[in-house]
């Protein structure tokens, strides 16, 4: 099943189950025409950072802009940013996730782990459709990283990456002197802890509002600024025309698969192939459910294909859950089993990896990116990530709908396990312990009948349970209530036999997981940024204050509005340290143009 298309089931009678099959079939047909167009329309890229010098422990901030190769204008195709770190001599990946906005742009933080060490790295940003085609047609940048606790090395290794053909310098040439926003500070040096201010003026009339992305970080002698990469005004047309360069050579060579990767423009797609770890062979035709724990009940369904794999199409109210999957009628004892989920990492060229001596200027200023940072580790002067963020609700109903009866065992005497419970005051449910297995029946809400062989739907604080030796043991003073769904129905294709629903005064999810019941995958994507980087020292007594703030960069907006024919106008106040610090602005109008623009103030 094409995990963009897969099918988020609700409660249905038999008689649409097969309108859902022809409307998939058609869907189907739909996707693989599409796919093929969307592959010609091809996404790229530009993604600008606050700094390309970081020191280990901290973040990065980023915002990326998704764009169309046809008309270079934002687009809202693909909904899943990945942004990858690698480190060149140990050939090892780090993978992040962002969601895209439907203005085709999205921004956060990159936490840089404290135990890479001083070197450069690469940092790769592309969307899943664009791990169809090579390495060279996605975004790429270097970025220094400087180990804030280990010693300083003789040399970095170097990684080459700025390209030589004609087409890169034939757009550099033509874009990269050019500006069309003339920053006005209102000095050019500044005192510390003083307030800035930046006037902007764009030099030619705009259509509408256009949003930008502002920095003002600490120089560094590891400038990177001459790239392609560092402008969208030099790198948009580069890699356009490059990608257009490459897509005639796909004519000559049709076997080319353009349609190995998915493109997520519905949501994040979490992939997985499942196998016997007896054996090591896929287990096909096997039914995966995925649950989050959660106070609504919430279910997701696919079955594995002959290699094993499944999909799920996932929407942000997934975001930073965790996920729980499990194997619903599985040939095979989940202990014997093992799910390895897709890595989406970007195989990177290394070709260009080098060893160059570091200077004196450059191990200078290691040294002191490494003091300032412990400083500022020492007083927690640092910017965050957001991490606070509300989960995004599930429905307000479970996925079942309204419970049909609800038993509390507090009500009754004292009853020590389940199976007495069951037997002795849920009379629409029927607990049965045999030598070989045990059963849990729900009797149909229409007939009052039990359904013999037809297992309910156990669930265990939402969390779907098949060994019923777990639920055994409960008993009054561990259940706080049973809920019962007392109808038979259709889950997309899953026939269900009812519901029971167990909710217990304790979470039990951890001893499922350890007792490796059920398969547990975080979902992590990337926090905003929290507005706390640039502090108001307005105040004489903040002005004073004996804190040291030894802030890289001063000042960082993703989304900042420049209104025509009006002054626009950022502020921000300087830090404790005095050094030279550039303002780069990247961006692109509605229509196409690329906005960059540099200019350099000081601080003494």
């Amino acid at each position: 099943m094409p995990a963009d298309l897969i099918y988020t089931p609700t409660c249905l009678k038999n008689s649409e189950r097969m309108k859902i099959v022809q409307s998939f079939v058609f869907t189907l047909i739909t996707f693989f025409f599409f796919i093929s167009l969307k592959a010609d329309a091809r996404e790229i890229v530009f993604v600008h950072l606050d700094k390309n010098v970081i020191v280990s422990g901290e973040c990065i901030f980023y915002k990326a802009y998704l764009l169309n190769t046809n008309n270079i204008t934002p687009i809202s195709g693909s909904r899943i940013l990945y942004i990858q770190i690698t480190d060149p001599v140990n050939k090892k990946n780090l993978v992040f996730r962002s969601d895209i906005n439907e203005n085709g742009t999205c921004n956060g933080a990159i936490p840089i782990p404290d135990t890479l060490n001083t070197g450069y790295y690469l940092l790769t940003a592309y969307t899943s459709g664009m791990r169809n085609f090579n390495a060279g047609q996605v975004y790429t940048t270097r970025i220094l990283v400087i180990n804030q606790a280990r010693s300083i090395p003789d040399e970095l290794n170097s990684i080459a990456i700025e390209p030589s053909d004609t087409i890169f310098k034939t757009s550099l040439a033509a874009n990269n002197s050019a500006t069309n926003i003339d920053i006005i500070p209102n000095k050019k040096v500044y005192g510390t802890r003083e307030k800035v201010t930046i006037d902007l003026k764009y030099l030619a009339d705009l259509q509408s509002l256009t949003n930008v992305s502002i920095t003002v970080s600490r120089k560094s002698p590891f400038e990177v600024s001459t790239a392609a990469e560092s402008d969208i005004s030099s790198y948009l047309p580069y890699i356009s025309d490059k990608i257009k360069t490459e897509k005639d050579l796909l004519k000559y060579n049709p076997t080319t698969d353009l349609c190995k990767y998915p493109i997520e423009n519905k949501g994040f797609i979490f992939s997985g192939n499942l196998f016997n770890k007896i054996s090591n062979k896929p287990l096909s035709n096997t039914t995966v459910l995925l649950t989050v724990p959660d106070s609504i009940a919430n279910l997701k369904y696919a079955v594995t294909d002959s290699s094993g794999k499944f999909n799920f199409l996932l929407e942000q109210k997934y975001n930073k859950r965790e996920l729980i999957l499990q194997l619903k009628d599985s040939p095979v004892p989940v202990e014997n089993t093992t799910i390895i989920v897709e890595n989406k990492v970007f195989n990177p060229d290394y070709s260009n990896l080098q060893r160059t001596p570091l200077d004196s200027a450059g191990s200078d200023f290691i040294a002191s990116c490494q003091q300032l940072a412990m400083v500022n580790k020492i007083y927690a002067i640092k910017s965050k990530a957001d991490t606070s963020a509300k989960e995004m609700p599930f429905q307000n109903y479970s996925f079942y709908g309204k419970t049909d009866e609800i038993i509390k065992p507090s009500e009754f005497l004292e009853m020590p396990n389940l199976e007495d419970i069951v037997a002795n005051i849920v009379r629409n449910a029927r607990y049965k312990v045999t030598e070989n297995q045990s059963t849990i029946l729900v009797a149909d809400k229409f007939s009052n009948q039990f359904r013999e062989g037809s297992n309910a739907l156990v669930l265990l604080n939402n969390i779907p349970v098949f060994d019923y030796s777990i639920i055994r043991p409960l008993g009054s003073k561990q259940i706080q209530r049973i809920e019962l769904k007392t109808k038979r129905m259709y889950y997309g294709d899953l026939e269900i036999f009812g519901i029971f629903s167990i909710f217990t005064k304790e979470d039990y999810l951890p001893f499922l997981k350890s007792g490796n019941k059920v398969f547990s995958f975080p979902n992590e994507v990337l926090s905003l940024l929290k507005n706390d980087i640039s502090p108001d020292y307005s105040l004489e007594v903040k002005r004073n204050s004996k804190i040291p703030d030894f802030r890289p960069t001063l000042y960082w907006n993703p989304h900042f509005e420049i209104k025509n024919k009006v002054k626009n106008t950022i502020e921000f106040f300087t830090s404790d340290l005095k050094t030279s610090y550039e303002i780069d602005i990247q961006g692109i109008t509605a229509d196409g143009i690329p906005l960059s623009a540099r200019a350099t103030i000081e601080v003494r």
